[in-house]
């Protein structure tokens, strides 16, 4: 986050992330034609880690579901920290 002017200005990259938090990854699962095959996906080893990262998410779109090889994924974590988060801590 920037401040400017007493205002605090939030990154595009930032309000990605904190959507994350708000995806419905139970109903995303069950809805496979929402999902993205990850095979689809391009990560662009041209773009700087935080740019990287947010293009990986836009094309994603539901990071935690996904598709691969048209397998419904579902991914957890069980740590005390959201994925969204960890990125944010060493991204920006």
């Amino acid at each position: 986050m920037q401040k400017r002017k007493g205002k605090v200005t939030v990154h595009a990259g930032e309000k990605i992330f904190n959507a994350l938090g708000d995806m419905d990854t139970s109903s995303a699962v069950n809805d496979s034609d929402g999902l993205v095959d990850i095979r689809n996906v391009c990560v662009r080893t041209d773009l700087d880690a935080k740019e990287r990262v947010m293009d990986y998410v836009r094309q994603i779109k539901n990071p935690y579901c996904y598709l691969c090889n048209g397998m419904k994924v579902k991914i957890c974590f069980s740590g005390t920290k959201r994925m969204e988060d960890c990125l944010i801590e060493h991204i920006f």
